[in-house]
């Protein structure tokens, strides 16, 4: 199957509620809509991680996770640093930043903290499945 179609496949899963694996940068990753709770609980439970452990977001750029959070301005600077020209840009030597999360960013994404993870990746798949899924 062409790798376009797989994109397909994988980004339809996620849109209807599933979770999936996928390649990172270093390991495969699962993956689900976050703001869909079934799916994350899901998610969970493959993983036998409880929620209070909280997940990182991933996507290739920041765009695609500012709903989530709130950054303070050291934030916001530390993370436009790195990506070397502006906050979109995605960091070459991918980083899990931990950022202040929105006030409505669920507890099952924070574990409950006032903070989120998120990771900026290049990693190709990553970012066709994120904008094939606007998510």
């Amino acid at each position: 199957m062409p790798a376009s179609e797989v994109i397909k496949k994988a980004a339809r899963i996620v849109l209807n509620g599933g979770v999936i694996a996928y390649p990172t940068e270093g390991v495969y990753g699962l993956g689900c809509l976050p703001d869909d709770w079934h799916a994350v609980d899901r998610l969970l439970s493959i993983k036998g991680r409880a929620i209070k452990a909280g997940l990182i977001l991933i996507a290739p750029d920041y765009e695609l996770v500012a709903a989530w959070l709130a950054p303070t301005q050291q934030e916001y600077e530390r993370i436009t640093a790195a990506t070397h020209s502006s906050i979109d840009a995605p960091v070459p030597t991918p980083i899990t930043w931990v950022v202040t999360a929105a006030p409505d960013t669920p507890d099952w994404l924070t574990g409950g903290r006032s903070t989120l993870a998120i990771r900026l990746t290049e990693h190709p798949i990553v970012a066709r499945l994120c904008d094939k899924i606007g998510s």
